[in-house]
């Protein structure tokens, strides 16, 4: 339901709120139909379950992760060892063969399709192996672009070793670098101001 919202323009945190709100909504207008129908007071007492009712499903089906609601990011001067990271853009740091990362780039298939055709993500594979970019060029539908590290070392510590990480490197300034538990709705809605 919150690709739904998200399709529409709405923001990352809205779109993730919504559902929640309409599910409760459902659930009150459940609630008083059930009421009026009933006529028993111990059963309309126990109807108060349908409020809740719909809100829990959708939960059991789109669970809240740690990260959704939080921004917790670091920030990171960006040395020279890290050339290959690109100024005014997000770039999306991977392994070969890792679960997490395929996750990630669907999601960020969405966020591409947001913020236009012009702007460039980069997909940079932790790897020596040039086979292992196959995947995440065919994952990524050939809109990002997707490299070899040239200094994976480097780029492992930038990451803490938590792959996938994302790093968003403003010109003259820190960068900012979010682990994938970190990458929520708050840091997406933050990536699509910062590339208008």
């Amino acid at each position: 339901m919150e690709n739904f919202f998200l399709t529409f323009g709405i923001g990352w945190v809205t779109s993730k709120i919504i559902p929640f709100l309409l599910m409760l909504i459902l659930g009150i207008g459940l609630y008083f139909i059930v009421l009026k129908i009933l006529k028993n007071k111990w059963m309309r007492l126990s109807s108060l379950v349908l409020i809740v009712l719909p809100t829990l499903t959708y939960l059991v089906f789109n669970p809240i992760y740690q990260g959704d609601f939080t921004d917790n990011y670091r920030t990171e001067k960006i040395t020279s060892r890290l050339y290959e990271l690109e100024d005014e853009r997000l770039t999306i740091l991977v392994l070969p063969g890792c679960p997490y990362c395929e996750e990630a780039i669907e999601q960020m298939n969405s966020l591409r399709a947001r913020i236009g055709s012009e702007q460039e993500i980069d997909i940079i594979v932790c790897t020596a192996d040039k086979n292992d970019l196959k995947f995440y060029k065919k994952k990524s539908k050939g809109q990002m672009n997707v490299k070899i590290s040239k200094n994976t070392r480097a780029l492992s510590e930038l990451a803490e070793r938590e792959f996938p990480s994302f790093v968003f490197r403003k010109k003259g300034k820190r960068s900012r670098v979010w682990s994938n538990f970190q990458f929520g709705a708050f840091a997406k809605d933050w990536v699509e101001e910062h590339y208008e």
